[in-house]
C-alpha cells in the first residue's frame, strides 16, 4: 500500500515513527486493501479529531496510526497502560490515559498521578 506522507514541517519522534512502521507492516499483513477517502482534504495546519468506535479491539487505533499522516495522539482506557508490552508501546506512541467515572475509586487517585506523569 502507498501510505500517506507526513507534513514536512511536523516533528515526529523516532519512537513514534518506528511504532508506525510496525503498525504498517501489520496492516499490510492483515488487510488486502486499505482505502483512505478524501485524505487530500485534510488541513495542513491546526488540529483534527478522528473518532473510531471499536467493539473492544485495538485494531482501529493501530490502523489509524498506520494510515493517517502526522503524529496522532490516541486516548485509551487507563488500565491498558498497565499491560507490560502494550503499555510501553502506548507511551512511545504518546497515548493519553482515559479515566471513566465508574472506574475511579479512592485508589485510582494515585494511579492518575502515576500514569499521567510517566
Amino acid at each position: 500500500m502507498d501510505w500517506a506522507a507526513d507534513p514536512e514541517n511536523l516533528p515526529i519522534s523516532p519512537g513514534y515513527l518506528r511504532l508506525r512502521r510496525l503498525n504498517r507492516a501489520l496492516m499490510d499483513t492483515w488487510f488486502r486493501e486499505i482505502s483512505l477517502v478524501d485524505i487530500d482534504t485534510l488541513p495542513d495546519a491546526g488540529g483534527i479529531l478522528f473518532t473510531a468506535w471499536h467493539p473492544g479491539g485495538l485494531i482501529d487505533p493501530m490502523l489509524m496510526m498506520a494510515a493517517l499522516p502526522g503524529n496522532l495522539t490516541v486516548a485509551a482506557k487507563h488500565t491498558l497502560f498497565k499491560v507490560p508490552i502494550l503499555g510501553m508501546m502506548m507511551r512511545i506512541a504518546g497515548a493519553k490515559p482515559v479515566y471513566r467515572a465508574q472506574d475511579v475509586t479512592t485508589d485510582a487517585t494515585t494511579d492518575v498521578t502515576t500514569d499521567v506523569t510517566t
